[in-house]
């Protein structure tokens, strides 16, 4: 009996040794996780900071275009 108990002894502690490991395990991995989700917004908002400039650009390039092809019409209009 003895023997079969030092047996259920030495699984229980093996057994704790597990859970203990997984739980470490847990904490790494959630620790990994709230970091990738931080990065993940900061990330997220320089996309959108990039958008912005983006749509700024287009915007100038837009106002550009309209004012050279003004420039052409009025320099066509002159004779030129």
């Amino acid at each position: 009996m003895s023997k079969e108990n030092g047996h259920i002894e030495s699984r229980e502690d093996q057994l704790r040794k597990e859970v203990d490991e997984l739980f470490k395990r847990l904490s790494e991995l959630l620790e990994i996780n709230e970091s990738h989700q931080k990065l993940n917004g900061r990330l997220r908002e320089r996309i959108a900071e990039l958008e912005d400039e983006l749509f700024e650009v287009k915007s100038d390039n837009t106002k550009l275009a309209q004012q050279i092809d003004d420039k052409i019409n009025t320099m066509r209009k002159a004779g030129m």
